[in-house]
């Protein structure tokens, strides 16, 4: 397999912002580089079975387990941004973007039988 080359090297990286074209302002990918992180860590559920999750003590069970923990979350009163990973023992097998966005979703067959996401038209409180 050939080898992968950086596209700069790491040196390059490590030498802060480099000037450019806009009158003194950095350009869209060396503010994002530079931009501090403020995202709080991914809050970590355990998948058992088939139809259970569980996280901060808090334990549900259903067809789409981890949905279903997302919307127990927000209502328990946790933070709607931050991610959740999901694990199966050792391996990371869903991460949620946020859960008080996947607090608002659900899994439905279709007609057809095929699972969907549909809009969750139970409580939740954000």
């Amino acid at each position: 397999m050939p080898e992968r080359k950086a596209s700069r090297p790491v040196a390059d990286l490590a030498d802060g912002p480099r000037a450019s074209c806009s009158a003194g302002r950095p350009n869209n990918r060396e503010a994002n580089f530079h931009a501090p992180r403020t995202q709080a860590a991914p809050i970590r559920a355990t998948l058992i079975g088939d139809n259970r999750c569980e996280a901060a003590g808090i334990t549900v069970r259903g067809s789409a387990p981890v949905l279903a923990l997302c919307r127990k979350l927000v209502e328990a009163g946790h933070d709607p941004a931050p991610a959740l990973e999901a694990y199966r023992g050792e391996t990371l097998c869903l991460r949620i973007r946020s859960i008080g966005e996947a607090a608002g979703l659900t899994v439905e067959d279709s007609r057809h039988g095929t699972p969907r996401f549909r809009r969750w038209h139970g409580p939740v409180q954000a």
